[in-house]
C-alpha cells in the first residue's frame, strides 16, 4: 500500500497549532549578597557578549543568557517617574511605579551595550553605565511584547534591603484565559535575578510583569530596587522561508 507524503510545511503548521501557550520561572539567582557599591551585578547586552552576573563571597560568576539578546529596557527613577536610559528593541512599554522613595535612584547594577565587558578577567571592563542604574520605587508594572516570538525568556533584575520582594508575570492575549505566575521571593538582602519562559501559542501576544516590595513603612520602597530587563529568544525563519523548505523537502521526496 502506497504512503501518502505530508510536505513538511504542513506538518509545520500543525505542530504550531497543536502547542499550547505556556509561562514559567525557570530560576531566582542571586548575584549580589551584599547592600552596598560599587555595584557587584553585572548584565551585558553587548552583540557577541550576552551575559549576566555578579560577585557572591568574593567570587565573579559569568552565565550567559540561553539565546540571542532581542531586546531591553533599564531605568531608574529620577524625578519620580520612570527614566529609560537604555533600550533596544522597542518591545517594553507602559512603565508605571508606585511609591518612589528619595531620588528614585541608586547604583547596584553595572551594564554593559557596546563596551567589552572581558579585558582581562570576567566582567573587569569598564561599564556603559554603572551609576543611577535602578529606580527605587515599592512597585514597578510594565508590559513586554512578545507578539514577535513563538517562544522565548524575559530576565528580570532586582533587589532589596530586608524586605522580601518578587516578579510576577502575566501572559494574555486572545487565545484565552491569563496564565499567571507568581514569582518566588528574593528575602536575602542583595541582587537577584529571575526568568520567566513563555510561548505564545494560540494567540498570546502580551507579558505584563510586577515588581513588588514588602516595604511599605513610613518611606515606603526606600528598600526597593529595580533596574530592568533583557528578552531573549531564537530568531524565526519567516513564512516564506518556511514554505521554501517544506517544497524543496517535497520536490526531494517525488524525485526519489
Amino acid at each position: 500500500m502506497m504512503k501518502k507524503l505530508i510536505p513538511t510545511a504542513t506538518l509545520l503548521v500543525s505542530a504550531s497549532i497543536a502547542q499550547a501557550a505556556s509561562l514559567v520561572q525557570t530560576t531566582l539567582t542571586l548575584t549580589d549578597n551584599e547592600n552596598d557599591t560599587p555595584p557587584e551585578t553585572y548584565v551585558s547586552v553587548k552583540s557577541g557578549a550576552e551575559y549576566y552576573g555578579g560577585t557572591i563571597g568574593g567570587s565573579v560568576s559569568q552565565t550567559a543568557f540561553n539565546s540571542p539578546v532581542q531586546g531591553y529596557s533599564f531605568f531608574n527613577a529620577g524625578g519620580g517617574s520612570s527614566n529609560e536610559y537604555a533600550t533596544s528593541g522597542g518591545y517594553v512599554s507602559n512603565i508605571t511605579l508606585t511609591d518612589v522613595s528619595g531620588t528614585g535612584q541608586k547604583s547596584y547594577i553595572n551594564l554593559y551595550t557596546t563596551n567589552n565587558p572581558n579585558v582581562s578577567g570576567t566582567f573587569d571592563g569598564t561599564a556603559n553605565f554603572s551609576s543611577h542604574t535602578d529606580a527605587v520605587a515599592r512597585m514597578v508594572t510594565g508590559e513586554v511584547d512578545v507578539s514577535s516570538f513563538t517562544s522565548g525568556s524575559v530576565y528580570f533584575f532586582f533587589g532589596t534591603f530586608q524586605d522580601a520582594a518578587r516578579v510576577t508575570a502575566t501572559l494574555s492575549g486572545s487565545g484565552g484565559p491569563d496564565i499567571v505566575i507568581a514569582g518566588d521571593d528574593l528575602t536575602t538582602t542583595g541582587y537577584a535575578m529571575t526568568q520567566f519562559d513563555f510561548d505564545t501559542s494560540g494567540g498570546y501576544d502580551t507579558l505584563s510583569f510586577e515588581y513588588l516590595n514588602d516595604d511599605n513603612d513610613a518611606t515606603p520602597g526606600s528598600r526597593a530596587r529595580f533596574s530592568g530587563l533583557v528578552i531573549t529568544a531564537v530568531p524565526e525563519p519567516t513564512s516564506a522561508s518556511l514554505l521554501s523548505i517544506g517544497m524543496t523537502t517535497l520536490l526531494i521526496r517525488r524525485r526519489r
